[in-house]
């Protein structure tokens, strides 16, 4: 089983946008893009990321908003999480600077 420890969220009901630890890396939990492959998330949420860690994100049209893109996460993850209809979340691994 997935370990997800909570760093920050914008939401006060635990749902999204919201960012997690895992032991490989990062789970992003955001509005769903690219056919679930990423997420569109508040710029802001990332500075809820530990030192040292290093995400990479596209800028998009939509003003404070970033896309992150990685995996789909497991059925494992996705029962632990708040999800609304247009939302998901995506694993991605860790990596150095």
């Amino acid at each position: 089983m997935t370990t997800l420890r909570l760093l920050g969220s914008g939401s006060k009901d635990g749902g999204c946008p919201a960012l997690y630890a895992t032991d490989n890396g990062h789970v992003v939990q955001g509005i769903a893009a690219r056919e679930g492959r990423a997420v569109l998330v508040p710029h802001a949420l990332l500075n809820w990321a530990e030192p040292g860690t290093v995400l990479a994100v596209e800028t998009t049209d939509t003003a404070g908003m970033v896309l992150v893109a990685g995996e789909p996460v497991t059925a494992d993850v996705r029962e632990r999480l708040t999800l609304d209809s247009d939302e998901t979340a995506v694993e991605v691994p860790r990596c150095s600077q």
